[in-house]
Order: structure tokens, then sequence, then C-alpha cells
């Protein structure tokens, strides 16, 4: 038997009902599984270091990993004492509003970038169901000097000032990755600098 580690930090950032988000931990009764889910994403605070770990011990496979967890839990790694007195308050009190509204904007990005990108040769968007990226595949041979995702983005980031990131970084190639989470103007305006450099570089 293989145990699962599932990062679980976008958990409940699904904004396609057809493909609604399951932990890994609530589809098994047989596997181990240890899932980890922090604040940063789905409550919109990134950088306060605050995340939790939850372990599913079929089996009695992790009897030992909790051991060590409550060991490793006393070293003193936690996040500063603001955040966990404001802890309490954020998993108890914030309203489901707030969730569906954060998931209505990035819909909303997903569809501005989707629709201004899909018609610029060369490339192609994937359209994002969840969290707050979106993938856009590159065809090297529809330019004249671009080999692959690196050579894109970083020529991208020179001619265009636009920062993306390329696939490599995630063990593919041919991929960049760009973020949607900002005002669809601000997609459009990175849309059409975005023509102007593949303009500048079809074969």
């Amino acid at each position: 038997m293989i145990p699962i580690i599932s990062d679980e930090v976008y958990y409940g950032l699904s904004y396609n009902d057809e493909r609604p988000f399951y932990s890994l931990g609530t589809l098994t009764s047989k596997v181990p599984v240890i899932c980890t889910g922090a604040l940063s994403k789905i409550y919109c605070v990134p950088g306060w270091r605050c995340g939790w770990t939850i372990v599913y011990n079929n089996s009695g496979y992790f009897d030992k990993v909790i051991d060590n967890l409550g060991k490793h839990s006393m070293i003193l790694l936690h996040p500063n004492s603001l955040v966990q007195h404001a802890l309490p308050k954020i998993l108890g009190e914030v309203p489901e509003s707030f969730f569906t509204d954060l998931k209505g904007k990035l819909k909303e990005a997903s569809m501005t970038a989707f629709a201004r990108l899909q018609n610029i040769r060369g490339i192609k968007p994937i359209k994002s169901s969840a969290a707050m990226y979106m993938m856009v595949q590159i065809e090297p041979s529809e330019f004249k000097d671009i080999n692959d995702d690196l050579d894109f983005c970083k020529m991208l980031l020179q001619e265009q000032n636009c920062m993306t990131f390329p696939s490599q970084c995630f063990f593919s190639k041919n991929f960049f990755r760009m973020i949607i989470c900002t005002k669809p103007e601000i997609l459009n305006e990175f849309g059409d600098r975005l023509q102007q450099f593949c303009d500048a570089h079809y074969k």
C-alpha cells in the first residue's frame, strides 16, 4: 500500500460546479492519507505561515508518524501570536458569502483571461476551473526565435515587463503559468502586451 501526502492548500477554491473539489482523505477508508492545508489561499492571507495537517490513519499506518508530528509541533516553528489569536475568528466567523464572492471573482477573471488569449496565434490558454492561475500552452514552431517555455518567459519579461512562470518549474515543458487573481483591465493589458510580443516573434 502506498500512502498519499495531499497538498490541499487550495481546498474549496473550485468555481466550476461540474468539477467540485474532493479532499483525498474523504475518498478512501483503506489508503493512509496526510492532507495539508493553510489560510494563505482560501482566506487570501499569503505570508501568514499558518497551516495544518490532517492525518487519516487508516489501518494504523501512520502511528509513528503521528507520534513524530506531535514532537515536531513542540519545536518553535509556530505562527506569530497575532495570527494565532485571530485564527478562531477566521475559522469560525468568516461568512460563506466571502468564499462565494471570491470564487465568483476568480471565475470572472478566468473567463476574461481565456477570452483575451484564445485568439493569439502561437499560444493556447487552458481555461481555469479552480485556484488563481491559468496554464497557457506555447507552440514554439510558430515563432522564429523561441525554442521553449524558458525562452518565451525570459523574453516576455525583458520586452514587455510581464512576469510568467515557465512550466519547466513544474517539471513540464512548453507551457507558462499566469496569475489571474487581479482586475479584468489588468488581464486585458497583459493580453495586449502578450499579443505585441507574439507579433514581434512570429515566423
